[in-house]
């Protein structure tokens, strides 16, 4: 069985802060599936190549990337080295939200096949709202 590590990401609602992963290297380890640093671009700093498409995307030249919760994403075309469902594999992001909102977060990361109908998500949920003396607590699920 091949493990598959992946490491990225973004989408709606999210910045990934400057504890991001730096530096302008390509990591050849051939376990990394995809590094999408957001230093700029939605290039994969992994030896796969799999660039993503930026859509309504702002920048800040620091690592990481700013998404407005409606219609900013980044889009990773299908690959075959993105094929997630055959093993074990590793998830991992720098996610930081607004502190106070309104509105649910939604999907980080999400993959699925509709012709096998299997896939995944990665997804926020707070709880914003609920009663004035509840925290807004952040709920990670998978």
């Amino acid at each position: 069985m091949r493990n598959h590590t992946l490491a990225l990401l973004a989408l709606p609602l999210l910045c990934f802060g400057p504890g991001s992963p730096a530096g302008a290297e390509l990591n050849t380890d051939p376990a990394l599936e995809g590094w999408w640093k957001l230093a700029g671009d939605a290039r994969d700093s992994s030896s796969h190549g799999n660039h993503g498409v930026a859509h309504g995307v702002i920048y800040d030249g620091t690592f990481s990337a700013e998404f407005d919760g409606r219609k900013s994403c980044v889009e990773i075309p299908d690959s075959d080295s993105l094929d997630l469902a055959t093993g074990d594999f590793t998830v991992s992001a720098w996610i930081r939200t607004d502190e106070e909102m309104d509105d649910i977060i939604g999907d980080v990361l999400s993959k699925y096949d509709p012709e096998t109908r299997k896939g995944f998500s990665l997804g926020l949920l707070d709880n914003a709202g609920v009663a004035a003396g509840q925290s807004n607590r952040r709920h990670l699920f998978f």
